[in-house]
């Protein structure tokens, strides 16, 4: 299973550190913000470096452009008690992908489960409902549940596929593909997780 990354790191961020750091997290610069938030360059750059604070209507428009709630911007007993998961390159060596990282929702997170985002490439075989260059979040661990979307070790490659697990049997399956069947026991054969969120379509990672 490689190295065990728990989400346990604390934050302390204020408001112009959130936005900022979530600019960067999707490749934004301050010009990009600006124009999807329609205010000028300036106006982002007052409220990062905590000279002015956004209105109500712009903080709305940025939980939808970065995913967040309004209370992960806002609220400050929230926001130094958040939990960051690491987003993974790669499944079979766990490196990270530079420093990035990703807030994680409170309802996702179970107390001593591990956590980790990955971002989906091409040599991962997915099923129907994901797509290259999404971004999931994966509970770790072998405890899965039947119908879940599990993340699969099985002949040296990647499988994303709902799971049946009949005493010692594992099926992974897809809409209108052949399953996949295989017994726990059988050492070149994992389960990796779970996936429990999907951010959708992100951008592709750079390495610095």
């Amino acid at each position: 299973m490689g190295t065990k990354i728990i989400p346990k790191e604390v934050i302390n961020l204020d408001l112009g550190d959130r936005i900022r750091e979530l600019r960067d997290l999707y490749g934004h610069s301050q010009q990009d913000l600006a124009e999807k938030l329609d205010v000028k360059r300036p106006t982002v750059s007052t409220w990062e470096s905590q000279n002015a604070l956004p209105n109500y209507k712009s903080l709305r428009k940025l939980s939808e452009i970065y995913n967040v709630s309004l209370t992960y911007l806002l609220d400050e007993e929230y926001n130094h008690r958040v939990y960051v998961v690491p987003i993974i390159e790669n499944l079979f060596t766990e490196v990270k992908i530079s420093t990035n990282s990703l807030p994680i929702s409170r309802q996702l997170i179970e107390k001593n489960k591990s956590y980790i985002y990955v971002y989906l490439k091409e040599e991962y075989i997915l099923c129907g409902v994901l797509k290259v260059n999404d971004l999931v979040l994966i509970e770790k661990g072998n405890e899965v549940e039947n119908g879940d979307l599990a993340v699969v070790k099985y002949n040296d490659n990647i499988y994303i596929r709902y799971i049946v697990i009949r005493k010692n049997q594992v099926i992974l399956t897809d809409n209108g593909e052949k399953p996949i069947i295989f017994h726990l026991k059988n050492d070149k054969h994992l389960i990796i997780g779970k996936i429990v969120e999907v951010k959708r379509s992100f951008r592709k990672w750079k390495k610095q």
